[in-house]
């Protein structure tokens, strides 16, 4: 593991005033990286548009990974893998289209909603939610 900033403490200790600060695609070095925090993420990518990939070092055994972004893209998606299921993945973006084969049903809150494949597509402000303090 790599020497660690006191800002990346603070986000693997949950201190951090303002977390995205840190998180999220930043310049280091004049060059384009992105930070994602994930705990228990065993292997994290960022995706380009293009869909060409770039592996993220885990840079603490918490769940911080950083990692240069493919080709330089500022927009991308995260791919996590959580251990060795293969029926986690978590991906981050502003959309995602979900594909199974076979096609199979899928449910939102509980409620039947269709058939795979299906679009999700992310609102900006669309949801508040209220945390609390500790």
């Amino acid at each position: 593991m790599t020497r660690l900033s006191a800002e990346a403490y603070a986000i693997v200790e949950g201190r951090h005033s303002d977390p995205f600060h840190y998180l999220g695609p930043h310049m280091e070095n004049d060059r384009p990286i992105v930070r994602a925090f994930l705990p228990q993420a065993s292997d994290v990518e960022a995706i380009d548009e293009s869909g060409r990939t770039a592996v993220l070092t885990r840079v603490h055994d918490a769940g911080l990974f950083t990692g240069s972004l493919p080709d330089g893209t500022s927009r991308y998606q995260l791919r996590a893998r959580f251990g060795d299921d293969p029926c986690m993945l978590y991906v981050r973006g502003r959309e995602v289209r979900v594909e199974t084969t076979p096609p199979m049903q899928w449910q939102a809150d509980g409620e039947l909603m269709g058939q795979t494949p299906f679009d999700v597509v992310v609102e900006p402000l669309a949801v508040r939610l209220l945390v609390p303090a500790s």
